[in-house]
């Protein structure tokens, strides 16, 4: 009884060893497993992290490759707008510029010509209005006879004939243009400048801005300046005015300036005449 009892035990000792040894086993294999998962689950990380390097590389690629291309663009853009600059400017400087008529008494025939279809289309008009202006412009076509100082010209017209007045004085000035060979630079200037729109301001910048309009006249070619509206303007303009007139600045030489002098019809006792100042 005892041997079995001890063998038993020994038996029960051996099977007991076999089952730690199977739950060792499984435990084992449990690790394993487990190892095997982690083993994937970095692999898998490792290769999303490789993915998302590649991506980040190739996004990084394609920038550089964009930027390069950015920077051609750029280039190139600034190269076609300096080959426009240069291209314009070299044919503004050779273009054959119009070679300057002499100022001849040939010159002055010219203008007795074009002037008789201006009296046709201003019939009213005196012989002595036309004869003003004829003096006028022999003094600056005529050789030998071209005077330092602009040339003054009073229209005394009465109220509401201004727009007549502007109309005749700018085919005038076309034609005291065309006969003294001046460009001019701004064709949408006309030669007028209107005194009645500055009248609301105060006398120093009433000044100024006739003064600037006019310069801007005769800087663009024009050779005649109507300004209208005489009667309202400041004392202090008017002073510019004839400063202006009597000005020896080669500036303002060829340079007629034309003032228009509205008066009430029942003052208007010079019918369609003009003064000389």
């Amino acid at each position: 009884m005892t041997k079995m009892v001890s063998s038993l035990e020994t038996n029960n000792d051996f099977n007991f060893s076999d089952k730690g040894n199977n739950s060792t086993s499984v435990i084992n294999r449990s690790k394993n497993r487990k190892s095997c998962s982690e083993q994937q689950q970095q692999q898998q990380q490792q290769q999303q992290q490789q993915q998302q390097q590649q991506k980040s590389s190739n996004k990084r690629t394609e920038k550089e490759l964009q930027e390069p291309s950015n920077v051609h663009v750029l280039i190139l853009f600034i190269l076609f707008l300096l080959f426009v600059f240069f291209y314009t400017g070299l044919r503004v400087y050779l273009r054959p510029t119009k070679a300057p008529i002499p100022v001849t008494v040939n010159t002055f025939q010219e203008y007795l010509t074009e002037i008789q279809q201006i009296k046709y289309m201003y019939f009213t008009q005196t012989e002595e209005f036309w004869n003003i202006l004829k003096d006028n412009a022999q003094q600056f076509l005529m050789t030998g006879k071209e005077p330092k100082t602009p040339a003054a010209v009073m229209v005394i017209l009465p109220a509401g004939e201004r727009q007549l007045a502007v109309c005749l004085l700018d085919y005038w000035s076309q034609i005291m243009n065309r006969l003294l060979s001046s460009q001019i630079t701004d064709s949408a200037l006309e030669p007028v400048v209107d005194g009645s729109s500055v009248t609301s301001y105060k006398p120093g910048h009433q000044r100024t801005i006739i003064s600037e309009q006019i310069q801007q006249l005769v800087a663009s070619g024009h050779k005649s300046v109507t300004i209208s509206s005489w009667e309202n303007l400041h004392i202090e303009t008017l002073q510019l005015l004839c400063s202006i007139c009597e000005s020896t600045n080669l500036f303002y030489q060829q340079v007629t300036v034309v003032f228009l002098l509205e008066i009430p019809d029942e003052e208007h006792h010079i019918d369609n005449k003009s003064e000389n100042i």
